[in-house]
């Protein structure tokens, strides 16, 4: 699997420092053309398409993310505020769209923002540990009340992701450890027979 790519012109490297992390390696490797069977830009470069699931996630996710979660990659992507588009090239790709998710136009890119969370606040009446509202405070409406919900749920969503990623980064290595250890047993082995053979001979 290739390296990502560099930036596309010395300005858009001067703020790549400042842009997130997520968002940049997603354009460098959706730009890579030597994987372009497995994802690339849409027909009018507006859009990106995963067109080969299973090796996304097995090859291009743990190159460029460290794990091969794709529900996780998929739910990163909504906290950015891409979205699925509703007709599918294929039955078996996926289509996301940000409007300010073009190619050859890296700039954009800055444009695109992490949706925030509300933060609660204490009531201003300082009442005490009651914990009652002041009595000026405004009702909230029911919209407001689904949108505060909505925003609650995702925030609980990016925590479990981050936890998710945690642990799949985690069993990662566990995995490289227990193969580093099978590597030094072996090697180990075949050493004590080779004593053992100089020993009898």
């Amino acid at each position: 699997m290739a390296a990502p790519a560099s930036s596309e012109s010395s300005s858009s490297a001067s703020t790549k420092s400042d842009l997130p992390q997520f968002i940049t390696k997603l354009y460098d490797l959706v730009s890579q053309p030597d994987i372009d069977g497995v994802v690339c830009w849409g027909r009018n470069g507006d859009t990106f398409v995963v067109l080969d699931l299973s090796m996304f996630a097995q090859y291009v996710l743990p190159t460029y993310y460290k794990h091969d979660n794709f529900r996780s990659f998929e739910r990163q992507l909504n906290i950015y505020g891409f979205q699925r588009c509703t007709e599918q090239p294929t039955a078996k790709a996926l289509e996301f769209f940000h409007p300010r998710f073009r190619q050859g136009e890296r700039a954009l890119l800055s444009e695109i923002k992490r949706s925030q969370q509300p933060r609660r606040r204490r009531s201003d009446s300082g009442g005490g540990s009651s914990g009652q509202p002041s009595a000026s405070a405004t009702p909230m409406t029911e919209q407001q009340m689904h949108s505060a919900l909505d925003e609650e749920m995702r925030g609980l969503q990016e925590a479990l992701g981050d936890c998710e990623d945690h642990m799949i980064h985690m069993q990662m290595i566990g995995q490289r450890v227990g193969m580093a250890l099978v590597a030094v047993q072996a090697h180990q082995h075949r050493s004590a027979m080779g004593i053992r053979g100089f020993a009898h001979g």
